[in-house]
C-alpha cells in the first residue's frame, strides 16, 4: 500500500490531487489499485453508509 510523502501533508486537495497526477505520470500508467485496496474501500463505504431519508414536501 502506497504511503503518503511528508510533502504532502498540510496542503490543500487540489495541490496534493495535482502531486498525484505528476506522479502518476512518472509511472507510465501503471498505477492499478490492488483486490485488497478495492475491499478496504469497499469496506469503509460500507460502514459509513446511511439510509437516505429525505423530508417529505407535499
Amino acid at each position: 500500500m502506497a504511503t503518503v510523502p511528508a510533502s504532502l501533508c498540510g496542503r490543500k486537495l487540489s495541490d496534493c490531487i495535482e502531486a498525484a497526477k505528476r506522479y502518476e505520470a512518472g509511472l507510465e500508467g501503471l498505477a492499478v489499485a490492488d483486490a485488497a485496496y478495492a475491499l478496504d474501500v469497499f469496506a469503509a463505504v460500507e460502514e459509513r453508509r446511511d439510509v437516505f431519508d429525505p423530508p417529505n414536501w407535499d
